[in-house]
């Protein structure tokens, strides 16, 4: 999600040609509504959507799936440094800062869709 068509597009095609299945909306609302129609194994967020934040749609979110993986990306905070640990310590939510390389991109995919094994004491 994100309403900048461009980081869209870019988005899209970075994770398209890396054989993902892609579906994109302009708006955090209509981000949300997509993904009730069609559950995701993972959804990217812009912080900072026309309608809502990315916090919102994090929130939302999370009250159908705890367990789904997100990554918020955004060239800031927004300035609010209590929503993003919010978001954080929601869990399966990790951020991108803008600008990002495909590299970056793909790494954060793969990381949030399959997470490191945490480490045992045996």
């Amino acid at each position: 999600m994100d309403d900048d068509p461009s980081i869209r597009q870019i988005t899209r095609r970075i994770l398209s040609d890396a054989g993902y299945d892609v579906l994109d909306a302009a708006s955090g609302d209509a981000g949300v509504r997509l993904w009730r129609e069609q559950p995701t194994d993972l959804v990217v967020t812009d912080l900072r959507l026309g309608d809502v934040s990315g916090f919102h749609v994090v929130r939302e979110l999370r009250l159908i799936d705890a367990a789904l993986p997100v990554i918020i990306i955004s060239g800031d905070t927004g300035g609010s440094a209590a929503q993003l640990r919010e978001a954080l310590d929601s869990g399966h939510v990790s951020v991108l800062r803008k600008p990002f390389r495909s590299a970056e991109l793909l790494s954060a995919v793969q990381t949030a869709l399959h997470p490191p094994e945490p480490l045992t004491d045996e």
